[in-house]
């Protein structure tokens, strides 16, 4: 079965295969597909990237200009 955005199957599989429950994982993308994905899979939350110009998705959780102003907090 090919899976494509914004079936939460792909989201389920990249998590096993990361061997990281989806209810801990924040899913980073550009359009509304990302956050239907991030929401029917069970994601934490996703975040719009606007590349700095695009406009932020409307049902993000979080929105940036660039996947740089990202930074990974220890627990």
């Amino acid at each position: 079965r090919d899976l494509a955005k914004p079936d939460p199957a792909l989201f389920h599989q990249a998590c096993d295969r990361l061997n990281v429950p989806p209810s801990e994982v924040w899913v980073i993308g550009d359009s509304e597909l990302d956050g239907v994905l991030a929401r029917q899979g069970g994601a934490a939350g996703w975040i719009s990237v606007t590349w700095g110009g695009s406009p932020p998705a409307a049902t993000a959780d979080a929105v940036v200009d660039q996947v740089s102003q990202l930074a990974v907090c220890p627990d």
